[in-house]
């Protein structure tokens, strides 16, 4: 039995629909399942200073999420080398941008 024009592109409506309908789940599935990742950035108003947060996604940046155990091995690197002072919330604070420079090629 031979399908109409009607019925056809119905049909391949119906599949053009669920193709995009698992693509959009796909990215939306791996985008939940990636691993935040603790992310520095430079503070303007303050020489030397980086403040520390967490990324979600490319473009985020938040202290939500962030706990003591994604900071444990920097404190210690930090205590070890003398390198950076954590002061205030979310912020390490730097002698020097050589300093700084050595702390962002091991941790960022």
């Amino acid at each position: 039995m031979a399908l109409t024009k009607s019925e056809i592109i119905a049909s391949l409506g119906q599949e053009l629909q669920k193709a995009i309908d698992d693509e959009i789940l796909r990215t939306m599935m791996s985008m939940s399942n990636k691993e935040p990742r603790l992310k520095f950035k430079r503070v303007n108003d303050r020489p030397y200073v980086l403040e520390y947060g967490m990324e979600y996604n490319p473009g985020t940046f938040t202290p939500t999420g962030l706990r003591d155990h994604h900071l444990t091995d920097i404190r210690d690197w930090c205590a070890d080398n003398d390198c950076g002072e954590f002061i205030d919330m979310y912020k390490i604070a730097f002698r020097s941008e050589k300093e700084m420079a050595w702390f962002m090629l091991r941790w960022s």
